[in-house]
């Protein structure tokens, strides 16, 4: 799937966004970014950072369904874009999501529960983990309309 960004608009604030905060709901994105950059990614402490594009590379981001594989031990992380760097340009990038087919059991994996450890995470599948994912979504935007 290929993303395109417009331009920032002009006289428009550099906090306006492209795409807001949120995380990858599958496991796994691959993503190419072309030399606009725009990227940012929230460290654990909450500062935000830009991911800026290193030629021949691709970025890895962790899904929300690594949390519950390793039962908290990886996180999934927030990110964002914005196009203000690009200096008028249209942004583009290519993510590959990956994740497992819907009737996939999701639940930690084993060595991610030490003894005397609890799930962090109620058992389920990939396909209601996305449907929750889209209830959380969908009815935080329409409760805010």
């Amino acid at each position: 799937k290929m993303i395109r960004y417009p331009p920032h608009p002009e006289g428009a604030c550099s906090k306006t966004f492209g795409v807001g905060t949120h995380t990858d709901w599958g496991s796994i994105t691959i993503l190419a970014q072309d030399d606009c950059g725009g990227l940012e990614v929230c460290l654990p402490g909450g500062e935000w950072v830009a991911a800026p594009p290193i030629p021949n590379t691709f970025i890895v981001n962790f899904g929300d369904l690594m949390p519950r594989w390793s039962n908290g031990l990886f996180k999934s992380n927030p990110h964002r874009v914005r196009n203000n760097l690009a200096k008028g340009a249209t942004r583009y990038s290519i993510p590959f999501f990956f994740g497992p087919s819907y009737p996939t059991p999701i639940n930690a994996l084993p060595g991610c529960v030490k003894d005397g450890e609890t799930y962090q995470y109620t058992p389920t599948t990939a396909g209601a983990h996305m449907v929750e994912m889209y209830h959380k979504v969908y009815e935080a935007s329409s409760s805010k309309s």
